[in-house]
């Protein structure tokens, strides 16, 4: 019998601020113009909103980049004491963590935001953050505290009014419904969700409910049903160009077909799947995937890749403890080692089935349990405090009775401070003539360090004028000699391509100055700070030409400062690496690495056609000049062409 995972769409109430749906060219000028409105605005409260706006425009696609774009929000929130914007960033924020499989930080940022509500916020956040919390339980499997946590939101939701919010809620609760086993609630509140959707020409309700609903037509046998929602929704994902949406939709009809009976069908479609699951780092729609195609190979009886793909999914399943997932893929590979003739590892696997399914039962009886101590707790934790009021009336009485003996002891407290200050003024006299003697030595040593400082910024005024002469000098000529072209008759190109040529030049200088600005910028001298802006504008590059690209930093980064010299020569270096992946890989994919042991080590690869090592004249000036800019501050350039191009820079920063 073929095993059929239920893929359960649960969304937070991101409805705060609504991301329309954009073409590729409209979403980068999107994205340009807040980058813009973000540069130009003084740091308040419209700061964090184009940041949260920023960061939604990333989600779905590259959540590493939402992230960051959210948690800079989260800091101007702080630094203005902006509750809003907190409660902004946690929604938003928790969104992501839980397509990630995140749930315990995600539960805990949410009662955050549900303390921060109740005490200074207003309804409608406060039913937003009930919600999160309730769907944050149905991903944890506690359908219980879910139920609680959307019954105290639901009356605060519909006071409010917003239809969009309730929109999104009745998704929510058709996805419960169908956990609960309630099925004619669960298609009640999913055509509930898809009715507002339809009256609002909202697609993102649209596509929400309309998996929802292909989950439990699903489950109830209704297949056509099922599969023309989850139709439904992978177009809406298409035309948003959401990769959750998309991905939702693909898995909703590869579910179709192994109920079918279909592999052929099923195993592209979770082909299709398994990139966008990867993309958004939806860790359960990856698992499902490797298991959907593993089991379409058994299927077929290409066992040996079967049972590949499902020992990749079982390592996935370990690592984030996917308990459900990992019972199937237990009795799938079971499966196959009896398919192939190996009876002793057939019985293993079935062993290590039979023991895992008894400690979810264990768990489940365990959780039982646990409500029950909470309630204990609770009962414990109130006769605590009455005990600490208690104690308080008495030390009150206590701190009556000590009065008296204040007035002695501030008195002799007097007493004392005439004596110290007698004392004071008695030694002034000398502390002031050693005062005289260590301020002379520090105006001589400030002196010496005046005059480094000067011979430090002549020498880089050289290196910049040297700069702006070569590159801005450079563009300048250029577009002197386009723009005479567009009064030249005679011109053998087109105004079309002067004015193309024109622009791209222009955008070429204004990026160049802005790079140099911002190395001229003391206040971005951390190794965070460099490591944040290659992020971002070295991911934009990339996105701007076509490439999807991975950069991955270690959380906890040392507190570091570099110079000037530094943050220059490891910013053009990862730049000029970035720049030949564009120009001459070929390349459909960009994996950017950063990792830290007493030196930097960045490691920028790609899936393009490679280069051939033993051929130095197709490196031209490129790799030269990575290796002097490394070399000027005592790191190392290395490049191999195993599959594809791999370069990696070695940079000791005396950690």
């Amino acid at each position: 019998m073929l095993a059929v995972k239920t893929y359960t769409l649960i969304i937070l109430f991101l409805v705060s601020i609504t991301v329309p749906a954009y073409s590729q060219l409209a979403l980068s000028q999107q994205k340009d113009s807040l980058r813009l409105q973000i540069k130009k605005l003084p740091v308040d409260t419209n700061t964090v909103l184009a940041y949260i706006s920023m960061g939604q425009l990333y989600e779905e696609n590259l959540p590493d980049t939402a992230i960051y774009y959210y948690q800079r929000a989260k800091q101007v929130s702080e630094q203005l004491h902006y509750t809003t914007g907190i409660l902004k960033y946690i929604s938003n924020y928790t969104a992501v963590l839980n397509v990630q499989g995140k749930f315990d930080e995600s539960l805990r940022l949410n009662l955050q935001a549900v303390a921060l509500s109740e005490k200074y916020g207003t309804k409608k956040q406060l039913y937003i953050a009930y919600a999160n919390v309730g769907t944050v339980y149905q991903n944890k499997d506690d359908k219980t505290q879910a139920v609680a946590w959307y019954l105290k939101a639901l009356p605060l939701l519909e006071q409010e009014g917003n239809r969009t919010n309730l929109g999104l809620f009745y998704s929510n609760l058709c996805a419960l419904y169908k956990d609960l086993g309630q099925f004619e609630k669960s298609i009640s509140a999913g055509l509930r969700s898809l009715s507002i959707g339809e009256s609002l020409s909202d697609e993102h309700i649209i596509a929400s409910a309309s998996t929802n609903l292909g989950n439990v037509y699903e489950k109830t046998g209704q297949l056509e049903t099922a599969f023309a929602y989850m139709n439904r929704t992978y177009k809406i994902g298409k035309k948003l160009q959401s990769l959750f949406f998309e991905e939702a939709g693909l898995l909703g009809q590869a579910y179709y077909y192994q109920k079918k009976q279909r592999p052929e069908k099923y195993i592209a479609l979770f082909r299709q799947a398994l990139p966008l699951a990867d993309s958004i780092a939806d860790i359960r729609g990856t698992v499902n995937c490797l298991y959907g195609i593993g089991m379409g190979y058994f299927f077929t009886r290409q066992f040996d890749s079967a049972y590949s793909l499902l020992q990749k999914g079982t390592a996935f399943a370990r690592q984030y403890e996917l308990k459900e997932e990992l019972l199937d893929l237990y009795l799938g590979l079971s499966d196959i080692m009896i398919a192939k003739g190996k009876l002793e590892g057939a019985e293993q696997l079935r062993a290590r089935y039979d023991s895992l399914k008894n400690q979810i039962a264990e768990e489940t009886t365990l959780k039982n349990i646990q409500e029950l101590e909470t309630r204990y707790e609770v009962q414990k934790k109130q006769n605590e405090i009455l005990a600490k009021n208690l104690l308080i009336q008495k030390k009150n009485a206590d701190a009556v009775r000590q009065r008296n003996w204040l007035f002695l002891l501030v008195s002799a407290v007097c007493f004392l401070l005439v004596l110290v200050i007698f004392i004071y003024f008695f030694y002034r006299q000398k502390q002031k003539l050693d005062r005289q003697q260590i301020e002379a030595i520090h105006k001589d040593q400030e002196n010496i360090r005046l005059k480094a400082t000067v011979e430090g910024q002549a020498q880089e005024r050289t290196r910049i004028s040297q700069e702006m002469h070569d590159d801005m000098g450079t563009g300048l000529t250029s577009l002197l000699f386009l723009s005479h072209s567009l009064n030249d008759p005679s011109s053998a190109i087109s105004t079309q391509q002067i004015s193309k040529k024109l622009t791209d030049t222009a955008s070429s200088l204004i990026q160049k100055m802005n790079e140099i600005i911002w190395m001229m910028n003391d206040q971005h001298s951390t190794l965070q700070d460099l490591l944040a802006y290659m992020r971002v504008h070295i991911v934009e590059t990339l996105d701007n030409a076509g490439i999807p690209c991975r950069f991955t930093v270690p959380k906890d980064l040392p507190s570091f400062s570099l110079s000037q010299k530094q943050r220059r020569n490891i910013y053009l270096i990862v730049n000029e690496a970035v720049h030949n992946i564009i120009k001459h890989a070929s390349a459909s994919q960009a994996i950017i690495f950063i990792e830290f042991n007493n030196h930097l080590l960045i490691s920028i690869a790609d899936n393009g056609k490679g280069i051939d090592l033993n051929n130095t004249r197709q490196f031209g000036n490129g790799l030269r000049n990575m290796q002097a800019r490394a070399e000027e501050i005592g790191g190392q350039v290395h490049i191999c062409a195993a599959e594809g191009t791999k370069l990696e820079v070695k940079i000791p920063l005396g950690l």
